[in-house]
């Protein structure tokens, strides 16, 4: 199945659609950091990046769902919301292991791979801004 079997199989969920929509600004926002000399709004971009995939994940199937061309998509968006994460936090100078070793089966290996840096990026976010 292709990306266009998807499209025609089913249609994106809101979450889907709001994912994205964040994903695509990703420029703007490293563009908009730089313009005012501001950090911060990369940072308040990965978070809320972060949260809102957090949900998504809570919400959808994505590791139980049995129309391929779905699966293969939805293991897509999570790939692409890693390396947007991955890539603020280097713009931030924040270096996060890759933390998991490649699995047999690949969605194992992008699950992993996207909850340890998902997990590192809490340890530096949230746990700091909860103690204030």
């Amino acid at each position: 199945h292709t990306a266009d079997a998807v499209k025609t199989d089913s249609e994106l969920t809101p979450k889907e659609v709001r994912i994205i929509k964040i994903l695509n600004t990703f420029p703007a926002k490293v563009a908009e950091a730089g313009a005012a000399h501001s950090p911060a709004v990369i940072a308040n971009y990965a978070y809320e990046l972060a949260k809102e995939f957090n949900q998504y994940y809570h919400d959808t199937p994505i590791l139980r769902e049995e129309n391929q061309a779905l699966l293969q998509y939805r293991l897509v968006l999570v790939e692409t919301i890693a390396k947007v994460l991955r890539k603020a936090m280097s713009i931030l100078g924040i270096n996060l292991p890759e933390g998991c070793r490649d699995y047999p089966d690949p969605l194992k290996t992008v699950t992993v791979r996207l909850f340890g840096l998902l997990s590192q990026f809490f340890i530096i976010f949230v746990r700091p801004i909860n103690k204030l």
